[in-house]
């Protein structure tokens, strides 16, 4: 049946939820391969490796992650193996491998080039570009910029917002701290705008930085204590959602 695309459409729709229940993208993949649809379902298990990454457990995610890249080696360019490659180089580059990061990236890159995938393509240059930077290369800040023109060209408000926020990242890293509160000031209007809630709980946690090192601790006290309750209620769904994966562990053979 449709049940397993309709699931993975659905953990789509999702955008780097944590609180999305595993069992969608379980049951999503575990369809998917019954079915042959391989890479549909290294995607899922792409895309659980990102729940994962949201919620913290970088090992967690990475395990999934590795599990989608398995599923896809041996196939062709497709969107899937682009979006698989992607986003294990964005969780090796924020785990500081970054030479196996820009690799994947650069894999993917090549592969959303062929296909002409705009969205895909802004994902991996911001990847590189962080990786660059973060490991010392000030080059790597025009590869952020870059990222965030193709974005806005493939009208993709997610890999906008994503783009600024490291930018603004980036250049305060080397020092620009005004360009950094200004590029900040842009993506928190992206973040709106993209409808995505996860943006825009990030966004408040960068307000609350910035806030903070320009020394507004009234403002950085305030946006703490509004994100206090809404956090308390995410890491509860998190330790259901990891009691649940314990239970589906325990009752596999």
């Amino acid at each position: 049946g449709q049940r397993p695309e309709l699931l993975l459409a659905y953990a789509r729709s999702r955008v780097d939820d944590g609180a999305l229940d595993d069992a969608v993208l379980v049951e999503a993949t575990e369809g998917l391969l019954r079915s042959g649809k391989v890479e549909a379902a290294a995607e899922a298990q792409a895309r659980l490796g990102g729940v994962w990454l949201n919620r913290g457990d970088r090992d967690r995610a990475l395990e999934h992650l590795e599990r989608g890249r398995e599923l896809v080696e041996d196939h062709g360019p497709s969107p899937a193996k682009a979006f698989v490659l992607q986003e294990l180089g964005r969780a090796l580059m924020m785990a500081d491998e970054f030479e196996r990061a820009m690799e994947l990236a650069s894999e993917s890159l090549r592969l959303a080039e062929s296909l002409r995938l705009e969205a895909t393509r802004a994902r991996n240059l911001n990847t590189i570009g962080m990786a660059r930077a973060a490991a010392g290369d000030i080059g790597g800040i025009e590869d952020i910029e870059r990222s965030i023109e193709l974005a806005v060209r493939a009208n993709s408000l997610h890999e906008h917002y994503v783009g600024l926020v490291n930018l603004s990242s980036s250049v305060a890293q080397y020092g620009d701290l005004r360009r950094a509160a200004s590029v900040m000031e842009q993506a928190s209007g992206v973040a709106v705008s993209s409808g995505i809630d996860a943006n825009v709980r990030w966004d408040r946690m960068e307000q609350a930085g910035h806030a903070y090192f320009r020394g507004d601790w009234d403002e950085t006290e305030h946006i703490v204590g509004e994100a206090r309750a809404e956090l308390e209620g995410l890491r509860e769904e998190i330790r259901a959602a990891r009691r649940r994966e314990r239970e589906r562990r325990r009752a596999t053979p």
